[in-house]
């Protein structure tokens, strides 16, 4: 009975087996400790995505109310495109027009917000005219954190 032997041994515990024991609770200690700033970095990144997507959807369903000021302007800039608009209240920053689309852009927070309005390619002409609309969210960075995309009718 090995075991047994050790037990009964009254020679204690040397000092290359504290140091072995405590150089191997650094190393396991250690391994954890990294973990710690990629969970904490992780949930950063996750922070942010949810808050861009979360501000892409408010826009786009600002967009898609027919009696927000966003809508009126839109609606108004898909019948003409080179007409002036009146964004009022809305905190536009700068707006670009192409032969397809017209881009307005807008800051929120930290955020710049691209409204993309598709004019050219109408769906469902007719009773109720749809025009596809795409939401980007860029930060401080000029990075893609979220883009959306969408309709909006004209009745």
């Amino acid at each position: 009975m090995p075991f047994k032997h050790f037990i009964q041994n009254d020679k204690g515990i040397s000092l290359i087996e504290i140091l072995v024991s405590i150089v191997l609770l650094g190393i396991l200690i250690t391994s954890f400790l990294t973990f710690f700033p990629q969970v904490s970095s992780f949930n950063q990144k996750t922070d942010e995505r949810l808050t861009s997507v979360t501000i892409a959807k408010s826009w786009l369903v600002q967009a898609q109310n027919s009696e927000s000021t966003l809508y009126k302007q839109l609606i108004k800039l898909a019948e003409n495109p080179s007409t002036t608009i009146n964004t009022g209240d809305l905190p536009l920053t700068n707006i670009k027009r192409n032969s397809d689309s017209i881009e307005l852009i807008f800051k929120e927070n930290n955020y710049f917000i691209h409204l993309y309005l598709f004019h050219q390619q109408k769906i469902l002409q007719g009773a109720n005219t749809l025009y596809k609309i795409r939401v980007d969210v860029f930060d401080n960075q000029n990075k893609l954190n979220s883009n959306i995309y969408g309709y909006i009718t004209k009745k």
